[in-house]
């Protein structure tokens, strides 16, 4: 099944940043990354702006480059199955 699902909103993610997805946030709403070689700057839609290192304004257009990612997850147990292999 391919959804075009159009974001409620983004996050700018800057080189060397951080960001932690956590509660609400992580549990109550889709969350990716989108596959494209840039991004054009939209002041209505990025939640971030003003936290950035630089200052960027509607219509900019960021080339993405490589990107390490990394993902920890605490997941509970949540069977008590024996398997036995």
């Amino acid at each position: 099944e391919n959804r075009n699902v159009a974001p409620e909103f983004a996050f700018l993610l800057e080189r060397k940043s951080l960001f932690i997805l956590q509660e609400e946030l992580y549990h109550n709403h889709l969350h990716s990354i989108a596959e494209r070689e840039i991004d054009e700057i939209s002041e209505k839609n990025i939640r971030n702006l003003e936290l950035c290192s630089r200052k960027y304004t509607e219509g900019d257009i960021l080339h993405r480059a490589t990107r390490l990612s990394l993902t920890i997850r605490h997941v509970p147990k949540t069977s008590k199955l024996k398997l036995k292999f």
